[in-house]
């Protein structure tokens, strides 16, 4: 297992840890129109991210990991299903597949793509 596994591993399956491991000039891009799309700068803007979609569902987002982690040095993915559900009824359930790109140990970049981007903004706006 490469190093950068190891630390997409540590990402997804401790929470929190995640911040460890962003560059100062970190950048999370969330794509779409909807509540939590945008352009998240640094720790406080994945954070800002994280607090506006735990907000939304009431801290009902569930990220079910598959196990499946690819990367090398500069790249990684992490398959995972996601799970949710809005006060008004409207649930989310659609593969995700979280998109890093590093900088020897740090992360500088964070991609979210969904495999049903209609139902994910639907969700979400």
């Amino acid at each position: 297992m490469n190093r950068t596994t190891e630390i997409l591993r540590d990402i997804y399956e401790t929470s929190g840890n995640v911040y460890k491991y962003l560059h100062d000039d970190f950048v999370l891009y969330s794509p779409g129109a909807s509540l939590i799309a945008g352009t998240f700068h640094g720790a406080d803007g994945m954070r800002e991210h994280f607090a506006l979609m735990k907000g939304l569902t009431n801290d009902t987002l569930h990220h079910a990991l598959q196990g499946t982690y690819l990367a090398d040095e500069k790249w990684g993915m992490v398959v995972h299903r996601l799970t949710a559900t809005r006060d008004d009824g409207r649930a989310l359930d659609t593969w995700g597949f979280g998109l890093w790109q590093f900088e020897g140990e740090r992360v500088v970049g964070h991609w979210e793509s969904v495999g049903d981007p209609v139902h994910w903004e639907e969700f979400w706006s």
